[in-house]
């Protein structure tokens, strides 16, 4: 019996670690979609500054033609256009890099699967802080339901139910038998 409760209780064990597996890799992967969303939220930020350096660029050439802004100007605006030309293209490396890193989380790294396919959500704001929740609650109800903290209780149960056998198989133990003969 107690063999059969310490199996049982490592079964509990191995599907609350199957649980705690399934659960790591989902946030892995949650956690690189938010990256991938920051970094695509960077690209674009990134490409709008360097459309407003370039039109900056153009408005400064355009006063300088004129005689109203100094080359130094022009010179200053030009620095800011390679700048954010520079920033703009280490933001497309960071935004490709992140839905590569995704792509492989996902486990969609099939032969001629593209991370450009992948397909972002839009980006939100959440104004009603809908996604707070108080930290003791996290807590308690990781406490509660993580899988890991399950499979660690299982495994405790099945060790224990493991000594429980042990400890049995070396009590002595009692055969009885009875016969019953009756002669012609």
């Amino acid at each position: 019996e107690a063999n059969r409760r310490s199996a049982n209780a490592r079964l509990e064990a191995a599907l609350a670690s199957h649980d705690a597996a399934l659960q790591k890799t989902m946030a892995t992967v949650i956690g690189l979609y938010f990256e991938a969303q920051t970094a695509r939220a960077n690209r674009e930020a990134k490409e709008k500054n360097e459309a407003l350096a370039m039109q900056t660029l153009d408005t400064t050439k355009k006063r300088a033609a004129r005689g109203a802004a100094a080359q130094t100007d022009t010179l200053q605006a030009e620095t800011s256009l390679a700048k954010a030309e520079l920033e703009h293209a280490r933001a497309i490396g960071t935004d490709e890099k992140s839905l590569v890193a995704l792509t492989l989380a996902l486990g969609l790294q099939a032969p001629g699967m593209d991370a450009q396919t992948l397909s972002l959500a839009a980006d939100y704001q959440d104004q009603e802080m809908t996604l707070r929740q108080d930290l003791s609650d996290w807590l308690r109800l990781a406490q509660e339901q993580h899988p890991a903290v399950a499979a660690a209780r299982a495994e405790w149960e099945a060790a224990k139910e493991q000594l429980t056998a042990t400890r049995s198989e070396g009590l002595p133990t009692l055969d009885f038998t009875q016969g019953k003969y009756v002669n012609g």
